[in-house]
């Protein structure tokens, strides 16, 4: 069993003991829950446990597991032609697709005797069948063409693009990140700071653009340590676009050694906190990490689709893709990453979502010699898109590629005496070479050690 299907399992029991009077609702609410439908129990004890009896809360909560969950999945199911399934089984020739409609058709035959175990049931095997289940919802001429007119109206109204905080880089691509269904690759060494990038421009986002809803998906860090970027990054727009002054400073050490050596501390950090939660708490409650590291590309399309909302415009973060997991019927390297590729790329299409892929260069690249590096001649080596691992399905998928080098932390690497201390701003080049709308090319940016955070152009004084 998969940990996802294991959590359910496990909160689904104490649903159950709350059902059968086994725990107390107090009992409950102390519990912590991962699951959608845990979360929407505990909110509901929280809610009617001080209002009315306990049997009546329970009952109240039967119906609603009854009502609104398994009432959304049925409706998914026949959204997606499922009620179908018999007359698909005799069509379809693949082995593990016919074993998966025909376990849903037993599923959906039967009237289920646990709610909970019929949803985890039905979860999976749904998500199993989106990737090539067509819903059969087509558009035809007059909506296609009011579709055309409103995309149209949105780039009209500069609504349609998601520009960055660095204006060199959005002239670059044409005026930021489209606002429309996207996958982008964001790419970059080991150490070159695109996790950095990622939260930085997430927060951006969430700082600047109205109606959007984060998920970032980390395989590498905890959600405290994309917290900890999250909150530098808000204190950083903050005080240069509305004239703050929250401490930011780490050290070029890192901001583990700013915080031991009380350079950073926790009541700062606290003050960028309560400010948010002041003056913009969407910030917050629109940016969710999901608790935990053993992803699939399956497991993050059926979370993502269960996190969609009709009034937001939904932007994915995944960090990286050559740690993330294909399907079993992935047999190479290539073909893992062209699975998950082209299912991000199907996934922003389908529900106009934005995808921000993160990957890693070819190691051969980050063994490349140093003999040829000198601080000033970053433009000469820069990298391209054959320095991606599995570089042919990511350029046939991404609607762009952003290439990131940081030459200065690279001609550091290479000095037998470096002094880091002396180099806080650091040459960053940010190359597109790939680009399906737009132009292609370099252009370089800042990178400030001593806020360990990437600092536009403007605003930084120039050596």
């Amino acid at each position: 069993m998969n940990p996802v299907s294991k959590m359910k399992q496990i909160e689904g029991t104490f649903i159950k003991a709350l059902m059968e009077g086994k725990i107390t609702p107090e009992e409950f609410v102390g519990l912590e829950f991962t699951t959608k439908i845990g979360k929407t129990v505990k909110e509901q004890v929280l809610l009617l446990s001080s209002q009315v009896d306990f049997n009546t809360m329970i009952e109240h909560i039967t119906e609603m597991l009854r009502e609104k969950h398994y009432t959304d999945y049925i409706k998914y199911v026949k959204k997606a032609n499922i009620e179908k399934i018999k007359e698909y089984i005799d069509f379809v020739k693949i082995t593990k697709q016919k074993e998966t409609l025909i376990a849903l058709r037993q599923l959906v035959q039967n009237e289920p005797t646990d709610i909970y175990d019929y949803l985890v049931q039905l979860e999976e095997l749904v998500a199993k069948l989106h990737k090539y289940t067509i819903t059969g919802n087509d558009v035809v001429g007059n909506e296609i063409v009011e579709d055309a007119l409103q995309m149209a109206e949105q780039f009209e109204n500069k609504q349609g693009m998601m520009p960055t905080f660095l204006e060199q880089l959005n002239k670059k691509l044409g005026g930021g990140y489209a606002k429309t269904g996207a996958l982008y690759v964001l790419a970059g060494d080991t150490g070159s700071g695109k996790t950095t990038f990622a939260v930085q421009l997430a927060t951006w986002f969430l700082y600047t653009q109205p109606n959007i809803k984060i998920k970032y998906y980390s395989l590498e860090m905890t959600p405290a340590e994309i917290g900890l970027k999250f909150l530098l990054s808000a204190g950083y727009f903050f005080n240069v676009y509305e004239k703050k002054n929250f401490k930011i400073t780490t050290t070029y050490k890192g901001w583990r050694y700013a915080l031991q050596e009380g350079i950073l501390q926790r009541k700062y950090l606290n003050e960028i906190k309560q400010y948010i939660l002041k003056t913009r708490p969407d910030m917050l409650s629109n940016f969710t990490i999901p608790k935990e590291y053993n992803f699939s590309i399956d497991k993050i399309l059926a979370d993502a689709r269960r996190s969609l909302e009709d009034d937001k415009h939904m932007i994915l973060f995944i960090d990286h893709l050559q740690i993330l997991s294909g399907t079993n019927d992935d047999k190479t390297l290539e073909g893992t990453i062209r699975n998950i590729t082209r299912s991000l790329r199907e996934f922003s299409l389908h529900t106009g979502s934005t995808v921000f892929l993160l990957s890693q260069f070819n190691r051969g690249r980050q063994l490349k010699k140093c003999k040829n590096i000198t601080e000033d001649n970053g433009l000469e080596n820069l990298p391209n898109l054959h320095d991606l691992k599995g570089s042919s399905a990511i350029e046939q998928d991404a609607e762009a590629v952003t290439l990131l080098y940081n030459h200065t932390r690279r001609w550091l690497m290479c000095q037998e005496n470096a002094e880091p201390e002396k180099n806080l701003r650091h040459r960053v080049y940010f190359k597109i070479p790939k680009n399906r709308y737009g132009p292609v090319g370099a252009v370089q940016e800042w990178w400030d050690d001593n806020l360990g955070l990437f600092v536009p152009s403007e605003n930084i004084k120039q050596k």
